[in-house]
């Protein structure tokens, strides 16, 4: 192809794709170039359904159900043949007024009937337990994949996106593996009865095999073009349908604060009718395809009809043989339909594995990894040694960080927003990796630690943590499942929230809602640090914890930290210069530097940062 005619054809295809992309945003509210990138990406995964082998893999543990309800499809599809035989001679006899015969055939028949419904009853019985074990396999998978990726990939992650893979990919996957056995049954039945047609006459069944074949070639042809595609934008459309809503349900005060409401009912109101206008061209699109083909399907039945007739003349086949092909003949057109029907499932089970297979792949959702050694009896002394650390490639926070806090210190972190104070509580744990440099716990490299001795050894109290929607004595029970009352009675005095909860009819049996909503904010903090301190970890690391306190609680808070420093390493983030100028030490972090390092006193003497710090808070 010459140049000019090159680039001619690149201007279409590019003006096209600004066509689609205009018409798709104007009605799905997503770009067919999002759609396109999809499917496209998928495919580079590995050729031939990559998803659906991933997901395979935990539907083989119930291969034994799997394996027996397939047996049965079998068995129903030879018995099912009893049907049309026993009709066929029904017919017959009685127009020979064979009645003896007309009674036996008929008894074969019902009996076939009933017997076919019981062992359909134990097939579904089968496929149900074999499904929903597979679900239920898959979503334990899930769980664990998703606490186990690092929690650094959900800083980017839409919720929604991931409770939609979680919950209804899982379940449409193994739904649709029923669906697709229920078909390979129907299509084993079918096959069956197209095999006695042309017993019973071959130029009549070669016409509805071909009847047949034009339903399958148009239902076919829209699978192949359209369906994946169609799915795919339907789901990208339903995760931001999901995130929208989980915002309004999380965010419904601050909605209601803001005087939102308007403009979420708008938002939420656009992204149904994308979901709206999606489902409803798919189904126009689909049905389109599956007309035209019936239309011509009941078309080329005169043809059937013509047939029957000359061969009704020649005795070449019997009226029963007639009516058993009339009645029976949709066995033959599904034969294909249902054929299709299986493809069109595998099609849609394919973009819900991929989804779901691409939470489990660890180059896109990368997993912790952790080592194997143990830390007996932790003190709680922290090392940094030339720690480099960045969020992304182009902008590093830290480069050669040190620093050593000795076990049973007390050390509070200060410096302006944005200098990397939290991030280095996140680093301690390994809630983000360093990009180099080592981090030691009592001299062992954090990144040779087993997660258990890691995690147990350090607690974490957040700026906003996180309250379960169960009870005030459920959430502390997660620290440590085994507490006694005792322990959590003393904990809960230690920060200063026992009164409070008491205060409550249900005591600790009261329910705090989602993301502890029954709370305030001071509340969550403190609940946070009495769960924190029932762990009893040697490290013990608050990240602004007692920003939402009021004074008199901070301070109250302020002496139980005090009393801990001989019992665990302490580090305070502080945004209040007051939470922690009683610390053994204060880091000074400025320009994503530890500058300085000292006492209250020293640093008030020594270091300009912390004077102006310190005179901002007067």
């Amino acid at each position: 192809m010459n140049p000019e005619k090159k680039l001619k054809k690149e201007k279409r295809q590019q003006e096209r794709l600004e066509a689609l992309n205009k018409k798709y945003i104007e009605r799905y509210g997503v770009t067919y170039q999002e759609v396109k990138d999809k499917i496209s990406a998928n495919k580079k995964k590995g050729k031939g359904y990559w998803g659906l082998k991933t997901v395979f893999q935990y539907a083989k543990r119930e291969k034994a159900r799997f394996i027996s309800a397939i047996l049965i499809t079998v068995i129903i599809g030879v018995f099912t043949l009893i049907l049309p035989i026993g009709l066929q001679n029904v017919i017959d006899n009685l127009t020979l007024s064979n009645w003896d015969l007309v009674l036996i055939w008929g008894g074969v028949y019902a009996g076939a009937q009933a017997l076919t419904r019981i062992i359909y009853w134990i097939f579904n019985i089968l496929i149900a337990k074999a499904s929903q074990k597979t679900a239920h396999y898959l979503r334990e998978e899930l769980a664990s994949a998703v606490l186990n990726t690092k929690a650094s990939r959900y800083d980017t992650v839409n919720t929604g996106e991931v409770l939609n893979r979680i919950n209804n990919d899982t379940v449409q996957v193994t739904d649709n593996f029923t669906q697709i056995i229920n078909y390979l049954s129907n299509v084993i039945e079918e096959f069956v009865f197209t095999v006695y047609a042309f017993y019973i006459n071959v130029w009549l069944g070669l016409v509805l095999v071909i009847c047949g074949l034009v339903g399958f070639s148009t239902s076919f042809f829209y699978n192949k073009n359209y369906q994946k595609r169609n799915h795919r934008r339907g789901k990208l459309i339903g995760d931001k349908n999901a995130d929208a809503f989980n915002e309004m349900v999380r965010g419904n005060c601050d909605v209601k604060n803001l005087n939102l409401k308007e403009a979420m009912l708008s938002k939420l109101s656009a992204l149904s009718y994308y979901r709206y206008t999606s489902g409803v061209d798919a189904t126009k699109q689909r049905q389109m395809y599956i007309r035209i083909g019936a239309v011509i399907q009941n078309l080329l039945l005169f043809v059937f009809f013509a047939v029957a007739i000359v061969m009704l003349q020649n005795a070449w086949v019997t009226l029963g043989g007639v009516i058993v092909l009339l009645n029976y003949r949709w066995n033959i057109f599904l034969l294909f339909e249902d054929t299709n029907t299986i493809y069109d499932y595998v099609q849609i089970s394919e973009v819900c594995a991929e989804r779901i297979s691409e939470l489990l792949d660890e180059t896109k959702y990368p997993k912790e990894k952790f080592g194997t050694e143990k830390l007996e009896n932790p003190k709680g002394e922290i090392t940094f040694e030339h720690v480099n650390f960045r969020y992304r490639e182009d902008t590093p926070l830290f480069d050669d960080l040190n620093f050593q806090i000795k076990a049973g210190e007390t050390i509070g972190i200060v410096g302006k927003s944005g200098q990397g104070k939290s991030t280095i509580i996140n680093l301690i744990p390994r809630i983000y990796e360093i990009n180099g440099g080592r981090i030691l716990l009592d001299g062992v490299d954090v990144n040779t630690l087993d997660e258990d001795s890691l995690r147990s050894a350090v607690s974490v109290v957040p700026q906003s943590p996180y309250i379960f929607n169960m009870t005030i004595k459920e959430n502390l029970l997660f620290a440590k499942p085994n507490a006694t009352d005792e322990e959590i009675a003393e904990v809960c005095k230690k920060a200063q929230i026992y009164d409070f909860i008491m205060s409550k009819p249900e005591g600790m049996d009261s329910i705090v809602g989602e993301s502890g909503i029954m709370l305030s904010g001071g509340q969550k903090q403190r609940l946070a640090i009495a769960r924190a301190l029932l762990k009893e970890s040697k490290v013990l690391l608050l990240d602004e914890a007692t920003s939402a306190l009021d004074n008199e609680s901070q301070s109250k808070i302020k002496d139980v930290i005090q009393n801990l420093g001989t019992e665990r390493t302490v580090i305070i983030v502080a945004h209040r210069l007051t939470t922690v100028v009683d610390c053994d030490r204060i880091f000074v972090i400025d320009k994503n530097k530890l500058i300085a390092q000292g006492t209250h006193a020293e640093l008030k003497k020594n270091c300009e940062v912390y004077r102006n710090l310190y005179k901002s808070e007067e």
